[in-house]
């Protein structure tokens, strides 16, 4: 199981279900918990400060559809591209060029396809904190 964020009132969690699935869940104040049903989830933060958690941005997939991640691109403010992958991706360590970079708000862009072909972009932002 992988805590993914954590505050004072809320906590999201993901955990593999059988092999690459996953599922997620919300519990609030009080142990409420829901389970969404959305198909993408990518945390909107994550610290790569090498302590084991949330040290990698990572898309996490759940729902009905099954997708296959064709592009997990990720950009900084002034739109230049930090990191490119595909498939298999192990997800974005916090650096460019073999560098950390810095602490700031990056945007990031899916390219999935369902198992019809049909594809789906995802975009949305992420905080890097170190």
């Amino acid at each position: 199981m992988k805590t993914l964020m954590r505050s004072a009132a809320f906590l999201a969690i993901a955990f593999a279900v059988a092999g690459n699935s996953y599922a997620q869940s919300i519990v609030g104040a009080g142990n409420t918990t829901a389970t969404t049903d959305a198909e993408t989830f990518v945390p909107n933060a994550f610290s790569p400060n090498g302590d084991g958690l949330n040290d990698k941005l990572v898309p996490v997939f759940s729902g009905k559809k099954q997708y296959t991640l064709s592009s997990f691109k990720v950009f900084n403010r002034g739109g230049q591209e930090v990191f490119s992958a595909g498939n298999g991706t192990e997800g974005w360590d916090g650096t460019f060029k073999g560098q950390p970079a810095e602490s700031a708000t990056y945007t990031y862009l899916l390219q999935l396809v369902d198992a019809d072909g049909k594809e789906k972009k995802v975009t949305g932002y992420v905080a890097l904190i170190r």
